[in-house]
Protein backbone atom coordinates (compact mmCIF):
# COMPACT_ATOMS: atom_id res chain seq x y z
CA UNK A 1 0.00 0.00 0.00
CA UNK A 2 1.19 3.53 -0.72
CA UNK A 3 2.37 5.71 2.13
CA UNK A 4 0.11 8.60 3.13
CA UNK A 5 0.72 12.24 3.95
CA UNK A 6 -1.72 13.34 6.65
CA UNK A 7 -2.50 17.03 7.03
CA UNK A 8 -4.15 18.44 10.15
CA UNK A 9 -5.17 21.95 9.15
CA UNK A 10 -8.36 22.44 11.18
CA UNK A 11 -8.51 23.05 14.91
CA UNK A 12 -9.91 20.58 17.42
CA UNK A 13 -8.23 17.37 16.25
CA UNK A 14 -6.60 14.93 18.63
CA UNK A 15 -4.20 12.18 17.61
CA UNK A 16 -3.74 9.00 19.60
CA UNK A 17 -2.27 5.51 19.21
CA UNK A 18 -4.06 2.19 19.49
CA UNK A 19 -2.62 -1.22 18.52
CA UNK A 20 -0.41 -0.01 15.68
CA UNK A 21 -2.87 2.56 14.36
CA UNK A 22 -2.90 6.34 14.49
CA UNK A 23 -6.36 7.53 15.52
CA UNK A 24 -7.27 10.98 14.17
CA UNK A 25 -10.38 12.30 15.89
CA UNK A 26 -12.46 15.46 16.06
CA UNK A 27 -15.34 14.99 18.48
CA UNK A 28 -16.95 18.31 17.56
CA UNK A 29 -17.49 17.15 13.97
CA UNK A 30 -17.91 13.40 14.67
CA UNK A 31 -14.82 12.51 12.64
CA UNK A 32 -12.70 9.48 13.48
CA UNK A 33 -10.14 7.85 11.19
CA UNK A 34 -7.82 4.89 11.88
CA UNK A 35 -4.55 4.84 9.90
CA UNK A 36 -1.92 2.07 10.16
CA UNK A 37 1.40 3.49 11.38
CA UNK A 38 3.22 1.56 8.64
CA UNK A 39 1.29 3.54 5.99
CA UNK A 40 2.28 7.02 7.21
CA UNK A 41 4.94 8.89 5.26
CA UNK A 42 4.44 12.26 6.96
CA UNK A 43 2.11 14.23 9.22
CA UNK A 44 1.77 17.95 8.55
CA UNK A 45 0.23 19.93 11.41
CA UNK A 46 -0.73 23.49 10.50
CA UNK A 47 -3.64 23.88 12.93
CA UNK A 48 -3.22 26.07 16.01
CA UNK A 49 -5.23 23.71 18.22
CA UNK A 50 -4.26 20.07 17.68
CA UNK A 51 -3.25 17.56 20.34
CA UNK A 52 -0.63 14.84 20.04
CA UNK A 53 1.75 13.22 22.49
CA UNK A 54 5.45 12.47 22.51
CA UNK A 55 4.58 8.79 22.05
CA UNK A 56 2.99 9.57 18.68
CA UNK A 57 6.06 11.53 17.57
CA UNK A 58 8.34 8.65 18.62
CA UNK A 59 6.19 6.00 16.92
CA UNK A 60 5.99 7.88 13.62
CA UNK A 61 9.73 8.56 13.58
CA UNK A 62 10.58 4.94 14.48
CA UNK A 63 8.57 3.81 11.43
CA UNK A 64 10.54 6.22 9.19
CA UNK A 65 7.89 8.94 9.00
CA UNK A 66 8.30 12.67 9.55
CA UNK A 67 6.25 15.26 11.42
CA UNK A 68 6.15 18.86 10.22
CA UNK A 69 4.77 21.65 12.41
Amino acid sequence: MDKQIIEISNNGFSLSLHRGFLIVENRNNNIKQNIPLDNILSIVISADDAFLSKNIINSICEKGGTIIF
